[in-house]
């Protein structure tokens, strides 16, 4: 943050902070998409070493949420290339994805549950690690039903 700051002062280009209110949000609950040439190539659970049950048990709302996310996002983003993160939600039945952060598409960025190697292995799916371990990929998911 510093770094950046300064950087700002230095170079004279402006720096924005957006400061939210904290939320305790469960490591089940975050994801990341990936989106090249805005089309998502894919989701992952963001703790990629894990397996949770409740991914498990409500995959496909979950895969709803990250669809509707990304069909919002590409209607009021201007980046072609971004990882982007989330975390979804339950609220009165409906599930909602809210976005955290957005990364550049670059291979030092955690590929979560997909590979860089060979332009990346990445199936327009939602992957998750299941209960005995396996890595199961609901794909392909209809991302970017809105494009």
């Amino acid at each position: 943050m510093a770094g950046l700051l300064a950087s700002s002062l230095q170079n004279d280009f402006e720096v924005a902070l957006f400061i939210r209110p904290w939320r305790k949000i469960p490591k089940w609950a975050e994801y990341r998409l990936f989106m090249k040439a805005r089309a998502f190539t894919g989701a992952s659970q963001y703790f990629h070493t894990a397996a949770f049950p409740e991914i498990e048990a409500n995959a496909k709302p979950i895969a709803g949420a990250l669809l509707d996310f990304a069909d919002e996002f590409l209607a009021v983003s201007h980046l072609d290339d971004a990882i982007v993160d989330v975390f979804v939600e339950e609220e009165g039945g409906a599930w909602r994805a809210v976005l955290l952060d957005i990364n550049p598409l670059i291979w030092r960025s955690d590929s979560c549950l997909f590979r860089w190697t060979n332009d990346g292995d990445f199936d327009r799916g939602l992957r998750f690690r299941r209960r005995d371990g396996r890595v199961l990929s609901m794909a392909p998911l209809p991302f970017a039903r809105a494009s």
